[in-house]
């Protein structure tokens, strides 16, 4: 019974993570962020700048600033991804507690979430970037 109320609590928080991201993205200027001191990195005006390195511009071809700052470790580089990754992976979480404590005759144990909450998380996020780079011409 307490897993329920994990469950749902997780779900909840990713919403308002959800809500947070929408915030910083859409009223950065109205919003709780604008007071943040390190503006280059909430400012999403100015943060996706973060993910690449300026130096190596050519021909308009950005570079990523490190080995993943474009992909699996973007959300290191800006506010507007950092909160992202928390709200999936609130989600994922409680969709990897209730898929292992419902659906399917595995233990409700720990490392069971957690392998279940890795794979949701790598679909998803693989089915975005194969979506998102298909989405657009380069």
């Amino acid at each position: 019974m307490i897993n329920i109320f994990i469950i749902i609590t997780l779900i909840i928080l990713s919403g308002i993570f959800k809500g947070f991201m929408d915030a910083l993205r859409f009223h950065y200027s109205q919003s709780f962020f604008i007071n943040f001191k390190n503006e280059q990195f909430w400012n999403p005006n100015i943060s996706w700048l973060n993910k690449y390195n300026s130096v190596l511009y050519n021909d308009g071809i950005k570079f990523p600033k490190f080995f993943g700052s474009t992909t699996f470790f973007v959300w290191l580089t800006d506010g507007w991804h950092l909160l992202q990754m928390i709200y999936l992976n609130l989600l994922f979480l409680a969709m990897g507690m209730a898929f292992t404590n419902r659906f399917i005759l595995i233990t409700n144990d720990f490392y069971s979430i957690i392998i279940m909450t890795l794979i949701f998380s790598v679909l998803f996020k693989t089915a975005f970037e194969v979506s998102y780079n298909l989405s657009y011409k380069k």
